[in-house]
């Protein structure tokens, strides 16, 4: 009988023990699971706010900059109330219109010193520095490549320089070149697109002055 007992109670104890130990076994994984799912958790959230942070960091950082007025280019001819034109980069003052009909070369010379004043027939170079390709203005039958404020008849002007003793040079303001011709030719010249100095042209002169 008594060994009956104790065998009896050593079964039962040790059903407790196994019974004990297989719960202390389960809340050990339980915790396990816990700490880690934890430690999931908080990495997760610290590479989130590691990639926010690194957006705003790769963000363009905006400058605002007062904005400079944008200065205007200023009108290089001007139309003035004495009806010339003035060049507000060379300084000279040109008639508006030519002599309106074929010159030749005196006639035009005499045609800008009878205007009075300092008017002139201009230099050659003078003719060629109003002429600009991006231009154009009708002028007889052809196009001239200067300021559309000219009232040209022609393309042809005659300068106040002479080639040799019977020849003087004249400037094309179709093409903006230099050539000379005999000073009594009279075909396509004019003279009256001039300066304050005065300045003719011959098949059209102009004069500046």
């Amino acid at each position: 009988m008594k060994l009956a007992r104790l065998w009896g109670w050593s079964v039962v104890l040790s059903s407790v023990l196994l019974g004990s130990l297989a719960w202390s076994q389960q809340q050990t994984i339980e915790e396990l699971e816990r700490r880690f799912n934890e430690k999931i958790a908080a990495k997760t959230k610290k590479e989130a706010a590691q990639r926010q942070a690194r957006k705003k960091s790769d963000r363009p950082v905006e400058t605002r900059q007062a904005q400079e007025p944008v200065a205007r280019p200023t009108e290089r001819f001007v139309l003035t109330d004495g009806g010339t034109i003035r060049d507000s980069t060379t300084g000279l003052e040109w008639s508006q219109s030519d002599n309106g009909s074929d010159i030749d070369w005196e006639d035009a010379t005499r045609y800008c010193d009878n205007k009075g004043g300092n008017w002139r027939l201009p230099a050659s170079s003078e003719l060629q520095g109003i002429y600009d390709v991006s231009l154009s203005i009708p002028c007889g039958t052809s196009t001239c490549r200067t300021s559309p404020k000219f009232r040209l008849t022609e393309w042809g002007f005659w300068s106040n320089e002479r080639a040799s003793s019977s020849e003087a040079f004249d400037v094309t303001l179709y093409s903006g070149g230099r050539g000379a011709d005999h000073v009594g030719d009279r075909d396509s010249r004019r003279s009256g697109f001039v300066c304050a100095a005065s300045l003719s042209m011959v098949l059209g002169y102009l004069a500046i002055w």
